[in-house]
């Protein structure tokens, strides 16, 4: 079996060193067991989330024995002993009822198998205007600035994307760092994590995920994720959050996705269909930039009911621009009554 996979930790009063098996305190030293110290590290390799006592047995001892017996107990009492200001009402590694057992409040130093690069979760670039929602940017700004999660829901087509991109661009202009990770074209739940380490700038050279990722997002200060494309790796992507909470508290995320994540701290926003005005703006200037000309009544009034019929939908009406200047707003109308044909 492996030893420690992260060489030290910083609690409360204490630096940790796993690889000599030694905890400083002030001009104190005290030397862990060698099964202590993996215990620790196990637990700070999944730190943020509740560990079972079987995976416990499993990946420290590296052995299954009876349920009933008190050995990681007895492992967990002598290193709070060692590690805690106060083993009977510990601050770090706590006994969660019925889960097993969690480290939260430490700071991982010199993780294994991290090294960092330039991120490549660059924002994508807008390819074209935005048009209506400006108070919805900023009601989902004003949101995460309260709560770690917000994910945006709604039908396809509806404009998630292209909203997440405005609120993404606004926090960068505001000084925040964003990162951007793209699901679309993501087929496994594996690939979520790895996604993310990849937007980071996190190589991946050893059997840890989250808590090297964890790791890069608390050395990023205030860092907003975005997460594009999610439905189909709901699930995956809600552990992923899910874990870097207790890794990364500060680490704020927006994600886009036809369902919910139904995450502990997640805001949900249904996406509406555009405002009738800001529908038909949005058709009338990506149908101009594509050399339409619409004129008169009739075209006004065509375009109008052009954006009624499509919902308002935004993807909807970018792709009913993009026919305006061919056919024009009546004949368009005309043809949106056979929508396969057309």
């Amino acid at each position: 079996m492996s030893g420690p996979q992260i060489k030290s930790i910083v609690l409360s009063d204490c630096r940790v060193d796993l690889e000599r098996e030694v905890v400083e305190r002030s001009e104190d030293v005290q030397r862990l067991t060698t099964l202590e110290a993996r215990l620790l590290g196990f637990l700070a390799a999944h730190m943020g989330r509740s560990v079972s006592q079987a995976e416990l047995l499993e990946g420290v001892w590296g052995y299954s024995i009876d349920s009933m017996s008190r050995t990681v107990y007895t492992t967990i009492r002598r290193l709070r002993r060692k590690v805690e200001r106060d083993p009977n009402v510990p601050d770090h590694v706590l006994t969660m009822h019925g889960e097993g057992y969690r480290l939260v409040g430490a700071d991982l130093e010199n993780v294994i198998g991290t090294t960092v690069r330039a991120p490549s979760g660059a924002l994508p670039r807008a390819l074209s205007s935005f048009i209506g929602r400006e108070a919805l940017v900023e009601r989902i700004v004003n949101t995460l600035d309260r709560s770690p999660l917000v994910t945006l829901t709604g039908p396809g087509g509806v404009g998630k994307t292209r909203l997440a991109l405005a609120v993404a661009h606004q926090m960068a202009e505001e000084g925040r760092l964003v990162v951007w990770v793209e699901l679309a074209d993501a087929r496994e739940p594996e690939e979520v994590p790895l996604r993310l380490a990849e937007a980071l700038g996190v190589v991946l050279t050893g059997p840890l995920v989250m808590a090297p990722i964890g790791h890069a997002l608390s050395m990023s200060g205030e860092l907003m994720v975005a997460i594009d494309n999610a439905e189909h790796l709901v699930s995956a992507v809600g552990q992923c959050i899910g874990e870097a909470y207790g890794l990364a508290p500060s680490t704020r995320w927006l994600v886009t996705s036809q369902t919910a994540l139904d995450v502990v701290g997640e805001t949900r926003l249904v996406v509406p269909p555009l405002p009738p005005q800001e529908a038909v703006r949005l058709l009338q200037e990506r149908a101009q930039e594509r050399g339409g000309a619409m004129t008169g009544v009739e075209d006004e009034n065509a375009v109008h009911q052009i954006a009624q019929r499509l919902d308002h939908l935004p993807l909807a009406l970018e792709l009913a621009a993009a026919r305006l200047p061919l056919l024009g707003a009546p004949e368009l109308l005309t043809r949106l009554g056979d929508t396969l044909d057309l």
